[in-house]
């Protein structure tokens, strides 16, 4: 008796894109690319190029496309980019059901302000940290594995804060008479170390005209703060069931995203599990990144094998952030 195999084929959703305003001319081409690609021809990706416009793009704005390790983007003209994809396999996610990764683009503003001396008075201090018992730390070299974040208690007393040499830069207001301070606070990428000086007094502009920029040093304390995980806000707004094609059943879920710290959010995973008897039997990922205050709604889409006979749950698990 001839033994029979059967091939089942898994016809997996395209996650929409996570977008704030009108996808740039080109973007769907780009998206259907990928989405007609298999998976194990994935290769064939590599240095792909598509040629998007993107409405309202100056010489004063950034543009990226996420997951920021999969592509590389060239400035063309004002308003064209030229997006090439340097590393398909960073596209997918290779797990007991391979799919890809939601993809997504993000226009933002970048402002940047110069040093500016007067003659009236002398208003750049130089800010170096230290470590008790070990001396001054060197915040350049931080970079690979710290994200360095500062904060101001006044920041309309202040004209520009730079990184400079070991430390930062500041210039105040000449003018400003209203007391300001800064704080450091330096948390590991990887782990939950997360340090925090105390508040360092920014002295006024003198009346004399000394050039030379005054250093101010503090200690940052071995006890790390509390990690602001509850600065991102994730709710299921909204579910919908069905049953596809291919007979699974699915779960649509419509999420609200909100930022809710005084710092942006960027999560390159926030897991959607759908659970049955504690088990779970459906997961989607989602990359988000949020702006202070900034609301998003979006989509996800949960497949299951079966349809469970009774009540299920969903969960919601957010990885990989960070908080600058």
């Amino acid at each position: 008796m001839k033994k029979i195999s059967t091939i089942i084929a898994f016809i997996l959703s395209f996650h929409c894109s996570l977008v704030f305003a009108n996808d740039p001319k080109g973007w769907t081409a780009l998206k259907q690319t990928i989405q007609n690609t298999r998976f194990d021809q994935v290769s064939n990706l590599l240095n792909r190029s598509f040629d998007l416009e993107v409405e309202g793009a100056t010489k004063d704005y950034e543009f990226t496309v996420q997951p920021e390790n999969a592509f590389k983007v060239e400035l063309l003209e004002l308003n064209k980019f030229r997006v090439t994809i340097i590393n398909p396999e960073a596209l997918v996610i290779r797990e007991a059901i391979v799919e890809y990764y939601p993809i997504g683009w993000n226009l933002k503003k970048i402002d940047l302000f110069d040093i500016i001396l007067t003659g009236e008075a002398s208003c750049l201090y130089n800010v170096v940290f230290s470590q008790s018992g070990v001396g001054e730390l060197d915040l350049s070299k931080l970079n690979a594995d710290y994200d360095v974040t500062y904060e101001l208690s006044n920041s309309e007393s202040i004209f520009s804060v730079t990184r400079a040499g070991k430390g930062y830069d500041i210039v105040r207001i000449a003018k400003s008479t209203v007391e300001s301070k800064i704080r450091l606070r330096i948390k590991k990428k990887n782990g939950d170390s997360n340090l925090q000086t105390e508040w360092i007094t920014i002295p006024l502009c003198k009346t004399d005209n000394n050039q030379i920029p005054p250093t101010i040093s503090t200690p940052i304390p071995i006890e790390p703060t509390k990690p602001a995980k509850d600065l991102l806000d994730v709710k299921i707004s909204v579910e919908s069931i069905c049953e596809d094609a291919t007979g699974q059943y699915c779960s649509t879920l419509q999420i609200t995203a909100t930022n809710k710290g005084t710092n942006r959010v960027k999560c390159n995973k926030v897991w959607f599990y759908m659970k049955y008897d504690n088990n779970v039997v459906a997961s989607v990922s989602q990359w988000i990144d949020l702006l202070v205050g900034q609301t998003h709604t979006f989509q996800v889409v949960l497949k299951a094998p079966y349809k469970p006979q009774n009540k299920w749950s969903y969960e919601i698990e957010k990885t990989d952030c960070f908080y600058k």
